[in-house]
């Protein structure tokens, strides 16, 4: 019978999953190559302390929307009421409130930040971004609904749209303006197409400001554990930045920023299967059975090996790439690249294997990798320093990221969903992907050498 369920359910998780995979995809390698293409205009422009200064003002930006940040995204998805308009409308209306809040908080610490890093443009230059999650809080639920329902056409075009938008502001407000607060342009103009574009693509949904106690009340329960493991989460991912703001200079950052956001193309691809196909598939999957959950998982680990061959074969050609596309000035990028390629690849297996344990009800085990993360991020990197200086700060992140994966791998033992296959077939991934990295290096290297 058991079987019979998995093989009815992998039909049809199939056909749902890579139609949603497709689309998800393909309008995130869209927007990460315009992402990548204004990177390269940007770097021209600006010099590398800009880009180390908007690396300190995102860790701030985004540590305030982390660490608040409730699950109403995922309790939409999950939940069997999320049909009837009285809960979509108290979830709007927290969800209003928040993004007010976040935007006072921002006011409050933009000052105190500056003078903590002796920078005086952050105190300016936090509470103009925060403006974003100001904006960002009048957004549709609409698009959580789309999601649950795997319907990621409009949800993709809605999100390239407004990346498209944001990055071609931001470049023609640089070229014009080439400081530093020209970056804050984009992150304004991508909140306010995706708030308008939330209520022009589906029309179907009116807010309005509701607040139900008894769905309040659910949210909370559902959310005390997203909450403890997004701030844990931030701990362990925004961190690094805010170490090496303090421990390097700004053009080290900089630089760092640069490889960082090249490293996290692979693991952002996961991050978004895992967010907008997976989640809701494996939530779809344990509204059934487990033996549903399980079909969803072996599916999901078709596109782990291909993001672990991504970001090892990445890692091997992380100086070419450096070399290649940027100038002299973010040369300290290249190794940087390198190292954190490894780190891509372990995230990407450590984002599948969190998504089947929450989806099947057990989020106390990503808020748990998230503080292995939050505690061993800062102790690695302090003993990188301590030892090894600005390149063992590097390698002491990439390292950080081992203890919560196998942490993951006990939790999916103990749920039954585990399997040996995963680990083999993702090393031998990343053993190729690095091979293949390498011979790519050398041919490229040889045709440049053999023509020039």
């Amino acid at each position: 019978m058991i079987s019979l369920i998995r093989n009815a359910w992998r039909g049809v998780l199939n056909r749902s999953v890579s139609r949603g995979a497709l689309w998800t995809v393909l309008g995130f390698g869209v927007s990460q190559a315009v992402r990548l293409g204004s990177s390269l205009i940007l770097t021209r422009l600006l010099f590398p302390e800009a880009f180390g200064l908007m690396a300190l003002v995102t860790v701030f930006v985004v540590g305030l929307e982390l660490l608040s940040d409730a699950g109403i995204k995922q309790f939409i998805i999950r939940h069997p009421r999320a049909q009837e308009q009285r809960f979509l409308h108290t979830a709007w209306t927290i969800q209003v409130y928040r993004g007010c809040a976040l935007f006072v908080c921002a006011l409050m610490l933009a000052y105190p930040a500056s003078l903590a890093y002796g920078q005086w443009q952050l105190a300016y230059m936090i509470p103009i971004a925060a403006l974003s999650l100001l904006i960002s809080g009048f957004t549709s639920v609409s698009i959580p609904l789309a999601m649950r329902q795997l319907h990621l056409g409009g949800v993709t075009a809605l999100n390239l749209g407004a990346s498209l938008a944001g990055t071609f502001l931001t470049i023609t407000a640089t070229w014009v303006w080439p400081t530093v607060w020209s970056l804050l342009v984009g992150g304004l103009v991508t909140a306010a197409v995706t708030v308008i574009g939330s209520f022009v693509l589906w029309r179907d949904y009116r807010p309005n400001l509701v607040f139900d106690r008894e769905v309040a009340k659910e949210l909370f329960r559902f959310g005390k554990w997203i909450v403890m493991s997004t701030a844990l989460g931030f701990a362990a991912s925004q961190l690094d930045r805010l170490m090496i703001g303090a421990l390097a200079t700004m053009a080290f950052l900089g630089s760092y920023a640069i490889a960082d956001q090249l490293s996290r193309l692979p693991r952002m691809v996961t991050e978004q299967l895992a967010g907008s196909v997976c989640f809701p598939a494996f939530s779809q999957a344990h509204r059934d059975s487990d033996a549903s959950v399980r079909a969803a998982h072996d599916i999901a680990q078709r596109w782990l090996d291909f993001f672990v061959f991504g970001s090892t074969a990445l890692a091997a050609l992380g100086p070419l790439i450096i070399t290649m596309l940027f100038d002299p000035r973010y040369a300290d990028a290249g190794w940087m690249l390198q190292a954190l390629g490894v780190k891509s690849a372990l995230a990407c297996s450590a984002r599948a294997a969190s998504n089947c344990l929450v989806a099947s009800g057990r989020p106390h085990y990503n808020t748990i990798e998230q503080g292995f993360n939050g505690v061993s991020t800062p102790l690695f990197i302090l003993a990188g320093w301590s030892a090894f200086g600005a390149q063992g700060v590097i390698w002491g992140i990439v390292f950080a990221e081992i203890p919560a994966l196998v942490w993951l791998q006990y939790g999916l033992i103990k749920s039954g969903y585990f399997r040996r296959t995963v680990i083999v077939r993702s090393a031998i991934a990343g053993m190729l992907g690095y091979g293949f990295g390498l011979l790519t290096d050398s041919i490229i290297i040889f045709v440049l050498e053999w023509v020039f």
